[in-house]
């Protein structure tokens, strides 16, 4: 994760995501999450990787705006 907790949100929620998705069945190894996160990768909807990055983005703009400063309250 960035060390920047303003910017957080962003691995947080794609991380929540792929958990829903790649718990559903139990990985039995290291290289079976590895192989199920790739996968869940490969089908994940255009859209939604669209949106994370446009919110990702627009997080960065914030944040420049505030210069470095917190900006929370201005999404």
């Amino acid at each position: 994760m960035a060390s920047t907790p303003d910017l957080n949100p962003l691995g947080y929620f794609l991380w929540r995501y792929l958990k829903g998705k790649i718990y559903n069945t139990k990985p039995r190894n290291l290289n079976d999450l590895r192989q199920q996160i790739i996968n869940e990768f490969k089908i994940m909807p255009r859209e939604f990787c669209k949106n994370a990055v446009l919110s990702f983005y627009n997080r960065l703009a914030h944040c420049q705006t505030a210069k470095g400063r917190q900006f929370e309250y201005l999404l």
